[in-house]
């Protein structure tokens, strides 16, 4: 179960950051010629299914959601359990009836949270600008409404960790009413099977009931956490390989996260007082599935088989030790793998001291 909760985070950043659309249009045309609205987002209510597909399996999850201004509230149900997120103005509360449990945390800067249905249509387009070419299809319905089609066919010879990207855009408002999304051998589609616009709602909608013996937790205490070495020994439940300090090199802070459960630990290192790389550590309970396609390639690492993936200005470097999975990602753009492999083939296990000694 924690496989595939891991697996439907990964996939709903590539329903968000890659499902784009094909016609030699760029972004600004479609944006011209595809829908004259220029209206604002109107109240909704709709449920939505996502179903992520690879060669192994098919996973499937329903979306009910409730939208008007700058609140919403979304119920999703996958393997039976249930989540429920509430989001208000610049708080974002997470209610998991299975654990009895209450998020909340608060943002500065409401901007990075919200986005317009016209804004997420724009930044999509946007992100495959450079690797698709756009072309407008003929219009369907979904859900009961007018819909544009576009598809956007990865161009020949571009680097791009999608292929295939279809979208459905509501005529009236821009609201997306389907996307599919292939990345490889996985296919991930998300489709509005209801949508009600403008329903009649008030605040009360927008409250979760919860039990009167609810465990609230604040976000930082629960989700990430500044640490040391030995404390990410005890996190993992096992020891793990570090990168010592050296040459100007610097390990600058350890942070601790809960993804799913699963603890992972992230080593921030500098060179020179400048950001330099990320190693990222956690538990692994299944080999690497190790693939080579154009964005990634095969090397070894350590005297193990590891992935190099090199894709525009990301670059990152992963392989697996025992029941430890690390992965290295590049922030310095003067990085080179010959560099870091150096550093990787020198990597010591944390040192655990020893309670009296000094």
């Amino acid at each position: 179960m924690k496989q595939k909760h891991i697996i439907l985070l990964a996939c709903m950043i590539i329903i968000l950051v890659g499902c784009t659309g094909m016609e030699q249009y760029s972004p600004e045309q479609v944006m011209q010629n595809a829908i004259a609205s220029e209206s604002e987002d109107i109240p909704y209510y709709g449920v939505q299914t996502i179903t992520i597909t690879d060669p192994e399996e098919t996973f499937d999850m329903e979306v009910k959601e409730w939208r008007k201004g700058e609140k919403s509230l979304e119920e999703v149900t996958a393997d039976g359990e249930v989540m429920v997120t509430l989001m208000n103005g610049n708080k974002i509360t997470v209610y998991d009836p299975q654990a009895n449990t209450l998020m909340e945390t608060e943002f500065d800067n409401t901007d990075e949270l919200t986005f317009s249905a016209k804004e997420r249509i724009e930044e999509l387009l946007d992100m495959v600008g450079d690797t698709h070419s756009v072309e407008k299809q003929a219009d369907e319905k979904i859900a009961g409404r007018e819909a544009i089609h576009l598809v956007a066919e990865k161009n020949k010879g571009e680097k791009s960790l999608y292929g295939r990207q279809e979208m459905w855009i509501d005529k009236e408002n821009w609201l997306l009413l389907k996307t599919t999304s292939n990345s490889g051998d996985s296919r991930v589609t998300l489709e509005y099977t209801t949508i009600e616009m403008d329903p009649k709602m008030d605040d009360s909608v927008f409250e979760i009931d919860v039990p009167d013996d609810v465990i609230v937790e604040e976000y930082d205490d629960a989700m990430e956490e500044v640490i040391t070495l030995e404390e990410g020994i005890e996190k993992l439940g096992s020891p793990f390989m570090y990168i010592k300090d050296k040459d100007g090199l610097k390990l600058d802070v350890i942070t601790s996260y809960e993804i799913a459960d699963d603890p992972l630990i992230e080593l921030t290192y500098n060179l020179d007082d400048l950001p330099y790389m990320n190693l990222s550590i956690m538990l692994s309970d299944d080999e690497m599935d190790l693939e080579e396609d154009e964005v990634t390639e095969t090397i070894s690492i350590r005297g193990e088989e590891g992935e190099y993936i090199e894709l525009g200005e990301m670059q990152m470097l992963s392989w697996e030790e025992g029941k430890i999975a690390y992965t290295i990602t590049f922030i310095n753009p003067n990085m080179t793998l010959d560099e870091v492999k150096v550093l990787v083939d020198e990597m010591e296990e944390v040192p655990i001291e020893k309670e009296g000694v000094e």
